[in-house]
């Protein structure tokens, strides 16, 4: 706010200290004109003049100020009007006529004593009516004075009030913003909470579930890894109780097959002499080539017996194997696939078939034609659905 009321307050005060002090010297001065009236008065009236005879007592009674008595100029001033006075003033009689009881003789009247009395009570009533105006303009000055200063003082008041009014509606208005930025924030601050305390749940809830498809994963994993392994575990023991077997059997097939080959052998020598040259040659001719499909069928049958078959191989896979041996020891020179079975893996345990099942140490007791035939063969392997 600014100091307006404060200005007006001030020259209110200025206003009526001046309208005190304007007002205070005309009375005083109608004072002083009044006690220096009253003051000449009574000294003409108390101390008669000594210049003048003793005069007797005269009544005398004003009839009128135009009973043709010069009146005197009124705007002469009292101390001009107060010498004519005393000078005029009848003296009481002396007391030397009262002893000598002397009748009284009545004088003649003088009537400029009462025209100056009248003059003084007009001037009085002037003075009067002089000093009652201008206490009558003052008081009207001070009511204006006053009134002016009530009608500023209520006009300050009002403005005042007004102000207030303004300051606390702006003061209200501010508090009303504040209170509504307040809950703004509070609400956006809580919506913000709200927010991420969702995204935490969500992300909470997303790792939760990741964690668990995890586990679940690494247990699935776990789990078929374990049954890998004991299927490994299983078919490792069936592979090596199978290869032991196969191992018991060729052994066994072996040294029947030695049996039979020396029976044979001991056939022929014993017919040799009772037999002519061509029969003896046509004999040798079978159990050469008799002798040649038992080698085939030994060295195939040993094949097979040491071959791992995978649980889901294919049916109807032929292989054709290239094969050559030392004919002297029956041992592996080298194996190679002439014909593929179109099955990488399977044309692979195939050779690795064949040289678990080398060296086939029956040849070694074949004659020298039958081992001739075995420096180089070609086996075709066709197992069954069944990988037997």
């Amino acid at each position: 706010m600014d100091d307006r009321p404060c200005t007006k307050d001030s020259e209110m005060k200025d206003r009526r200290s001046t309208g005190r002090s304007g007002l205070g010297v005309p009375i005083l001065l109608a004072l002083g004109l009044h006690g220096a009236l009253f003051t000449a008065l009574a000294v003409h009236w108390n101390f008669p003049s000594d210049a003048e005879p003793p005069q007797p007592l005269v009544q005398a009674t004003l009839v009128g100020v135009d009973s043709g008595v010069p009146q005197p100029d009124r705007s002469a001033p009292a101390s001009q009007a107060a010498p004519n006075a005393r000078k005029e003033t009848p003296s009481p009689a002396p007391k030397a006529a009262e002893e000598n009881d002397v009748p009284e003789v009545p004088a003649v009247a003088q009537p400029e004593v009462n025209v100056e009395a009248e003059k003084a009570t007009q001037e009085k009533a002037k003075a009067d009516a002089e000093v009652k105006a201008q206490a009558d303009k003052a008081a009207q000055e001070k009511a204006k004075a006053d009134a002016e200063a009530k009608a500023q003082a209520e006009k300050a008041a009002q403005e005042k009030a007004k102000a207030d009014t303004e300051a606390k509606a702006q003061a209200e208005k501010a508090a009303q913003e504040k209170a509504k930025a307040d809950a703004d924030a509070k609400a956006k601050a809580d919506k913000a909470a709200q927010e991420k305390a969702k995204a935490d749940a969500d992300a909470k809830a997303k790792a939760d579930k990741a964690a668990q498809e995890k586990a679940k994963a690494d247990a699935d994993a776990k789990a078929k890894a374990d049954k890998a392994a004991q299927e490994k575990a299983k078919a490792d023991a069936d592979a090596k109780a199978k290869a032991e077997k196969a191992a018991q059997e060729k052994a066994k097939a072996d040294a029947a097959r030695r049996k039979k080959f020396a029976e044979a052998a001991a056939a022929a020598a014993a017919t040799d002499d009772g037999v002519g040259q061509e029969q003896k040659t046509r004999q040798n001719a079978q159990q050469a080539a008799q002798a040649v499909n038992g080698m085939q069928a030994l060295i195939h049958k040993a094949v097979e017996q040491n071959w791992y078959h995978l649980p889901n191989e294919p049916a109807g896979l032929t292989v054709q194997l290239s094969i050559k041996l030392v004919p002297s020891t029956g041992e592996l020179k080298d194996v190679s696939v002439s014909r593929s079975s179109g099955n990488e893996t399977f044309d692979r345990n195939a050779i690795q078939a064949v040289h678990q099942a080398a060296p086939f140490s029956e040849l070694a007791q074949q004659p020298a034609a039958v081992q001739k035939q075995f420096q180089q063969l070609t086996l075709e392997f066709k197992p069954d659905a069944k990988g037997q």
